[in-house]
């Protein structure tokens, strides 16, 4: 998403977190986050339901898969 384009994260919150360790090795963090995004100069605000897996590789954690789903803003 950010290889194309001109992208700068102004600011971002997040909420709703949850954390699953199904392995001493693994941790799936799912949450919203809402930013505040610059793209190609141009200002907008975003809400999305996140989520990521994260596996706990030779050289500490590595994010192995992330996915971003936009929501419409309340």
């Amino acid at each position: 998403m950010t290889e194309t384009g001109k992208w700068k994260i102004e600011s971002c919150s997040f909420a709703d977190i949850n954390v699953s360790v199904p392995t001493a090795e693994v941790a799936i963090i799912a949450y919203t986050v809402r930013q505040k995004v610059s793209i190609n100069g141009k200002t907008q605000q975003m809400k999305a339901a996140a989520n990521s897996t994260w596996v706990r590789g030779a050289d500490g954690w590595e994010c192995h898969a992330h996915s971003e789903t936009p929501l419409r803003e309340d």
